[in-house]
């Protein structure tokens, strides 16, 4: 497990307004108002300024063609990641192959909130694992 020192490192990069809401006045939060592939370029852009990503940019059982949103936990790191930056590039990817398979569908209202609530949870449950971030 990677050892969080200061929280003022950690930056989670998301396209999740509920997200959003929750974090923006713990640490820092990156909201992106775009699409799911370009979160993912945002991301990826992140770690090569020597980020680390905590959560797996592919976390959960949704594809990228079927949830418009895509949130991601990184802590500052003394110098480039490359594993990061293969998981992200892998992913990125993955990602263009499903969407080129199929198109996102046009969610009701309905169906957004579940997905925003379900990647939410992603990142929960990523705070409720390291130990030593205590909110």
């Amino acid at each position: 497990m990677l050892e969080i020192e200061h929280i003022e490192k950690l930056c989670l990069i998301t396209n999740n307004y509920d997200a959003y809401e929750k974090y923006k006045d713990m640490i820092n939060v990156e909201f992106k108002d775009e699409s799911y592939i370009n979160t993912m370029y945002a991301i990826r852009d992140k770690i090569h300024l020597g980020y680390v990503l905590l959560t797996h940019p592919m976390a959960g059982s949704l594809k990228p063609n079927q949830t418009p949103y895509k949130s991601v936990l990184l802590v500052k790191a003394e110098k480039i990641d490359y594993e990061s930056i293969a998981l992200i590039e892998n992913a990125i990817e993955s990602s263009l192959k499903f969407l080129k398979q199929r198109k996102l569908p046009n969610w009701s209202e309905k169906c957004l909130k579940d997905f925003r609530t379900l990647d939410l949870s992603f990142i929960d449950g990523a705070f409720l694992r390291q130990h030593s971030i205590i909110f």
